[in-house]
C-alpha cells in the first residue's frame, strides 16, 4: 500500500520554479550552440 506524501506550499513553489528554470535553459542552450555553429559556417557556404 502506498501513502500520499504531502508537500508544503514553499516546497511546491520551489519545485515549480526549478522546473521553469530547467525548461528555459533547455530551450535557450541548443539555440545558442547552433547559432555559434552557423556563424562559423556562414563564411563557407551561402545557405548559412
Amino acid at each position: 500500500m502506498t501513502s500520499i506524501k504531502t508537500i508544503t506550499p514553499k516546497d511546491f513553489i520551489f519545485r515549480v520554479l526549478s522546473g521553469v528554470a530547467i525548461g528555459i535553459v533547455a530551450g535557450l542552450v541548443p539555440n545558442a550552440i547552433l547559432g555559434e555553429i552557423f556563424k562559423y559556417f556562414m563564411d563557407y557556404h551561402p545557405i548559412f
